[in-house]
């Protein structure tokens, strides 16, 4: 169970991050197109080609103009990079979160997960926080698997899994406190 839970994070992560590039591209491209002196354009075209999609878009029989190009990449559900495409995705799976992740904290004693990357994640530390120790105990197991799976959706290498104490401290420090 903390493994599917674990892997729609990470999937639910990913696709709100597509979506959220794929906006960004549409955006920056739109402001050098009004910040460019008039007769230069660099078309639509270069932003299918970094989505990483131009065969499917050549499929689709247009001519590469500024309304084929914004259309492919928002609201085409038939691009499964398009933003329309992966925010029905990351719905999905918040769905399916919506209705683990009561059953996992009251049957569990589990209480969430925090995972740490690299930004090119190839590099990560994952950690579950748990009710108490002897429900972290019960989960052993399920534990194992969890490591396993996740390092596997996110293209890691998973080397250890380490029981450790967690020290949570909230306030405000001062930069003093801060440079020690």
């Amino acid at each position: 169970m903390l493994a599917r839970v674990v892997e729609n994070v990470y999937w639910l992560s990913r696709y709100l991050e597509r979506a959220e590039n794929t906006a960004r591209i549409i955006g920056v491209n739109t402001n050098l197109l009004l910040d460019l002196p008039g007769g230069i354009a660099p078309g639509w075209l270069p932003l299918v080609d970094i989505s990483g999609n131009r065969a499917e878009f050549d499929t689709k029989g247009t001519k590469g103009e500024e309304r084929d190009v914004v259309n492919f990449l928002i609201a085409d559900k038939e691009n499964p990079g398009s933003i329309c495409s992966s925010l029905t995705a990351a719905r999905e799976n918040a769905r399916t979160l919506r209705e683990i992740l009561p059953w996992l904290r009251e049957s569990t004693g589990f209480r969430g997960i925090v995972r740490l990357a690299t930004p090119d994640r190839s590099k990560s530390i994952t950690i579950t926080l748990w009710a108490d120790e002897s429900a972290m105990l019960e989960s052993a197991e399920a534990a194992q698997g969890l490591g396993a799976l996740a390092a596997e959706a996110s293209g890691s290498t998973r080397i250890a899994l380490d029981d450790c104490e967690v020290t949570f401290f909230e306030g405000e420090l001062s930069s003093k406190e801060l440079s020690r």
